[in-house]
């Protein structure tokens, strides 16, 4: 268990929006969105999980919400939100 909050830390990290309030584009938001697929499919333990994961996520990516939302604060909810929906252990910042 302490591999997988490793794991999950790591890509927390190295996914995370890191400064709240901030403006982010489209072309941003989309990577971000490939960038947390790509590092869950090499670390994310529960294997089982991914394809519901990855089609939430993608989900997201084609939603009004998230084609509205500007500001890095309002992203991170919205792929947080989903996120945890699959796994409490999930946090976006």
């Amino acid at each position: 268990m302490d591999k997988m909050k490793q794991l999950l830390t790591l890509l927390l990290l190295s996914c995370s929006l890191t400064a709240i309030g901030t403006e982010i584009s489209q072309e941003r938001k989309l990577e971000l969105i490939n960038s947390i697929e790509k590092k869950n499919a090499s670390n994310y333990v529960l294997q089982e999980n991914l394809e519901a994961i990855h089609s939430s996520l993608d989900k997201i990516a084609e939603s009004e919400a998230f084609r509205q939302a500007t500001d890095t604060e309002s992203v991170a909810g919205i792929i947080k939100s989903a996120l945890t929906k699959h796994d409490k252990h999930f946090d976006v910042s």
